[in-house]
């Protein structure tokens, strides 16, 4: 038998809960179904619903910014220029000059020695591998040819690197036992700069003499030798 205030003592808690039992399944057999605060009020635990998607201004659902999810990687720092030492002497060469290795700035083993047939009879010997002479030059736009004098023992201790630049190459004379040309390294440069002119050895036992510069036409270097 319904007791008037039971009922209505059990609806008004439901009520306070928050919520109404829905889907009485009138006429089915099924229980009722009881959703949100009125099965936290009856003691059923709930399981937390996912959030709601945002909503544009348009109404349609809103992707969420990526950049919002995730922080950005920060950029790698810019790898600094190398930069020429400020202690190197730098000669303008202009349409050509006969540069005295001498005037180089000279480091490791490295050291002036009196030479016979040599330009001022004297040149920079190579006493190890670590002997290097450089200069900064000042290079208006056009082709250069580098030839460098040298005097090698033999074979076996005839060998240097020239750099212009950041770009090396090996060079060797022809003969030996006296001052000789070497075959003359040809840059193209389009435009004025001013870049390091590097003679550093590759064996010991050489005699660097002297290095001729020749100015030409950018247009009739070799198509293989390098722009820089």
């Amino acid at each position: 038998m319904w007791r008037h205030g039971s009922w209505t003592f059990a609806l008004a808690a439901a009520l306070a809960a928050g919520g109404l039992a829905t889907g009485c399944g009138e006429g089915t057999g099924e229980s009722p179904r009881r959703v949100g605060p009125v099965r936290q009020a009856w003691g059923v635990p709930l399981r937390s619903a996912p959030p709601l998607p945002v909503k544009a201004e348009d109404g349609s659902p809103a992707v969420p910014d990526a950049e919002t999810q995730a922080p950005k990687p920060r950029p790698a720092p810019a790898k600094p220029e190398a930069a020429a030492p400020a202690d190197l002497p730098k000669v303008a060469v202009g349409a050509g000059k006969v540069l005295e290795v001498e005037s180089f700035k000279l480091s490791g083993g490295a050291a002036v020695k009196p030479l016979a047939g040599a330009s001022g009879e004297k040149a920079v010997l190579f006493t190890d591998t670590k002997g290097r002479v450089e200069v900064r030059l000042a290079l208006e736009a056009g082709a250069y040819a580098f030839v460098v004098f040298v005097q090698a023992r033999d074979a076996k201790h005839d060998a240097f690197f020239v750099s212009l630049g950041e770009k090396e190459h090996r060079l060797f004379p022809k003969e030996f036992g006296k001052v000789m040309a070497t075959r003359p390294l040809v840059a193209r440069l389009p435009a004025a700069a001013e870049m390091v002119f590097a003679i550093h050895a590759a064996e010991t036992d050489v005699y660097i003499d002297r290095v001729v510069v020749k100015k030409g036409h950018f247009k009739q270097a070799p198509a293989k030798a390098p722009v820089y």
